[in-house]
This record gives C-alpha cells, structure tokens and sequence, in this order.
C-alpha cells in the first residue's frame, strides 16, 4: 500500500458540518460549563475586593474663562487639568494642610475629568478612608477656587508638561464649585452575566477547537467514500446499527468465494489498523476483496447522503 500524507488530502466539509451538528450539544454543555465556572470566579473576585470598603467623592466645578480667553479650552482638556492638579499650585497645597499624607498617595487618589463643555470640570477622590477622603475633596475645593481667582493678576508663572507649556495667569475669572455628591461608598457593580457570557463563549470555543483537531488527525471511517479514499479498496455497501448501542466495535473480517472482506465499524478509530490489517493480509497472500461499513447511523447517513444510502435500516 502506497504512503499517504494524509494532511495533504482536504477534508470532507459535509462530513465535518454534520459531525459537528452532532457534537453542538456537548459544545453547548462545555459553554454552559464555562459560563457556571466564569461568573463564579467574578463573583470570587468581586468578593475578594469588596473585603476592603472604596469611599468616593464626585464634585463638580463650573469654570469661568475671562473674556477673551476662551481660547484657552484648547490647552484644558483631561490631560492638562490632571498635570495642572498634580503641580504645586493645587496638590501642592493640599499636602501642606495635612502634611501627614504622602503627596504620591493624594497624587493617586485624584482624578480630573473634562466632559463635553470645557467649562464643567469633575473631580473625582477615591480612597479607603473616608474621612481622608473627605479632607482631601474640601482642600481641593479651596485650591481650586483660589487657583481660579486670586492666583490671577500676580507675576506670570508656567505650568509645564510634556507637550507645551500653559500660561495660566488671567485665564479664569473664577471656578465655582456647582454639585457635590458627598463622600459614598463605591458599590461595585456586578457585571456576572458578560462574566458568564464570556465564560460560555471561550468554554464552547474551546470545545469547537479541540473538535476540530481531532477531526483533522483521527482515523475513523463514516463515509464509503472514506474508505475507498484512505485504503484504496472498494467500499461494498453499508449495513446499519441494529439498537442504540454498536455491536462491533473492532475491525472484523468475513470471508467471502471472492475472498476477505473487512467489517469497518462507523465512527470508531482504527483507520491505521485497518491499513495494518490490509497489509498483513496481502502478505499472507489473501485476497482483500472490498470492505463494508457497518454499525451506521441512519440519521448521520440520511444527513450526509439525503437519503439512507439506497440503503435500509432493516
């Protein structure tokens, strides 16, 4: 029997496509799996980080551009308010008040935010003190409004960052605070259900993956033409299962006037030792006549074939 590079030889999309109709309900099963096992290790994790309680205060500023200044929107954006809080001029500030607080940690603490309108800014303290965190927005709030009004009109002074550099004086003619949440408790919102979406996808993903490697490398028989395609003799017919349950589950051979022919059970790897099989028996000097597939299933044959085959199932 001549050599074959069995990945050279494509694959049969019908015989994958109804395989994998097959197998869809294992593929859900294996996602419904993932997604029970997704949603509880969120869970877990939310757990986990609800251990150590997130205070939260969200106040909002309205700023007042001088006149003829309004140009200077173009300058204060996200990036540019959030350099301008960290400078001396604000944070800076803050730290002097309560000198027992590292500058780095308050530094991380803050948040400023530029909506739609240049002229609505958000500040956002986040810490696991609430007290601090109270202390800190109420620094804020005067370092800002003095930044907004009284820093203007005195000597020029540049606020640096890694792109340009801000003339900040006569900018503003104030910042007025305009709406304070107050200091909350962060309640961490529970995003289960993408968790156990995400979980599904990747557990049916996965399944869907393996399935079709082991498509691409087993040995099994579900088709005539597979036979005829992979070991070269003739395929003689089809006999079908008789019950749920497959009564040959091993490669059998039945002797014939015209000599042996082999009984290839449906769906069962032993391609490689059907072709051992095959060898052996040449070497013997018996005559290998054809081969049949037996222990079929109708349904996988009415799907594949449109029809049993011309065959029956009785």
């Amino acid at each position: 029997m001549e050599t074959k590079e069995y990945w050279r030889e494509g694959i049969d999309s019908k015989e994958y496509l109804i395989r994998f109709l097959f197998q869809l309900k294992k593929f859900i099963l294996i996602g419904v799996a993932g997604a029970v096992i997704g949603s509880g290790l969120y869970l877990l994790i939310v757990a986990i980080d609800a251990r150590v309680p997130v205070y939260q205060s969200v106040t909002r500023y309205y700023i007042d551009f001088a006149e003829g200044r309004i140009d200077a929107k173009d300058y204060y954006n996200d990036y540019t308010w959030n350099t301008v809080i960290e400078s001396d001029l604000i944070l800076g500030r803050v730290v002097e008040q309560f000198p027992d607080y590292e500058r780095s940690v308050v530094k991380d603490m803050v948040t400023a935010d530029i909506l739609s309108d240049v002229r609505y800014l958000t500040i956002t303290v986040r810490g696991e003190d609430a007290v601090q965190v109270e202390e800190i927005a109420a620094m804020l709030e005067e370092a800002l409004v003095y930044f907004g009004t009284e820093y203007n009109g005195v000597d020029e002074r540049d606020i640096y960052d890694s792109i340009v550099k801000i003339d900040v004086s006569d900018t503003f003619d104030s910042i007025v605070k305009i709406e304070d949440s107050g200091v909350n408790k962060v309640v961490q919102p529970l995003f289960t259900w993408r968790a156990a979406f995400l979980g599904f996808v990747i557990g049916f993903l996965a399944a869907w993956f393996a399935f079709s490697v082991r498509f691409a490398v087993a040995d099994v028989f579900y088709t005539r033409g597979s036979i005829e395609k992979y070991l070269g003799i003739t395929s003689l017919g089809i006999r079908y299962r008789q019950g749920k349950k497959a009564s040959l589950v091993e490669v059998q051979t039945e002797e014939t006037e015209d000599g042996k022919i082999l009984l290839i059970p449906f769906g069962v790897s032993c391609r490689r030792r059907t072709e051992d099989m095959i060898r052996d028996l040449k070497r013997q000097g018996c005559k290998v006549s054809g081969a049949v597939l037996t222990e079929a299933d109708a349904k996988w044959m009415k799907l594949y074939y449109g029809t049993l085959g011309g065959e029956t199932c009785d």
